[in-house]
């Protein structure tokens, strides 16, 4: 059973955000470093990564393209990181079932289909609410310090970064370095050469 999300109240007490049913606002945060409107940006990217990137995902998975356990493994990793809970849950059991080869269960691709049903309606929320506009990046250090830090912690760990993500660091790493570097650790991330990619981080 879908339990509604807690709301969590920024540190400077400024801003809040709506009430998202299929969401965990502390775990989602907490990738954030508690920053509520990186937050809000990581969730309106996941909106359009969801109209985007993922838009196919059922049909896919019914097709057993090969595409499929590619895109439940990224899926399962960007919900996690949003605070998508359940979402990732069932991301996990279907990447599960790819990955000792077993057929996906009809029942699960129609629990899949729903949870992200649920999911694109909370995230309508967030759009209709009158503080959440997504606005080209500005520079703000401290921001810029928390993306960078949650990125290093992903690298780390070999994570999944989603794109709009690593669009942002390397915005601030023109800023703070040059177009070169930003270009060299854009490269480094999409090879999956992660250590490449915290070496440049570390330098900062």
């Amino acid at each position: 059973m879908l339990s509604k999300s807690t709301i969590v109240e920024p540190k400077d007490d400024t801003c809040t955000l709506p009430e998202m049913v299929g969401f965990d606002f502390v775990k989602g945060l907490e990738f954030a470093d508690h920053d509520i409107n990186f937050y809000k940006k990581l969730l309106l990217n996941f909106k359009k990564q969801l109209q985007t990137v993922f838009h196919q995902i059922i049909p896919t998975i019914i097709n057993n393209e090969k595409e499929a356990s590619l895109l439940i493994h990224s899926l399962k990793s960007v919900s996690g990181t949003v605070g998508a809970s359940n979402l990732s849950n069932i991301c996990f059991e279907i990447d599960a079932a790819y990955n000792a080869s077993d057929p996906i269960p009809a029942n699960m691709i129609k629990k899949l289909e729903r949870e992200i049903s649920i999911i694109q309606l909370s995230l309508e929320s967030l759009i209709n609410s009158e503080d959440n506009k997504q606005d080209d990046i500005e520079f703000d250090e401290t921001l810029a310090k928390q993306t960078i830090q949650s990125v290093k912690r992903s690298l780390q760990k070999s994570e999944f970064i989603n794109h709009d993500i690593v669009q942002t660091v390397c915005a601030y790493l023109k800023i703070l370095c040059d177009q070169d570097t930003s270009e060299l650790f854009s490269g480094y991330v999409n090879n999956f050469q992660y250590e490449e990619a915290m070496e440049i981080l570390d330098d900062l």
